[in-house]
């Protein structure tokens, strides 16, 4: 019978993987990179992302709506 040799477990945030021959060593070392991480969750409508996306790549200011605009200065005083 085969013998289960290493877990290897990865970080959803960076990608780094981390590798044990215990299940549990390898998922909590993943899961405390992935705590680590400063992220900052920001709820936008899919509309509002499309929009993001769309004035990153062409620049016009236009496509910037008071709702999305007033969402983001939100977080601004993120410390």
């Amino acid at each position: 019978m085969p013998d289960i040799v290493e877990f290897v477990y990865k970080c959803d945030l960076c990608g780094k993987k981390f590798k044990g021959d215990n299940e549990s060593k390898a998922r909590s070392l993943a899961r405390e990179c992935e705590t680590t991480h400063d992220v900052v969750y920001v709820r936008l409508l899919r509309s509002d992302v499309q929009r993001l996306l769309a004035f990153i790549s062409s620049g016009e200011r236009e496509l910037l709506t008071e709702t999305l605009v007033k969402t983001l200065r939100s977080y601004r005083t993120l410390r």
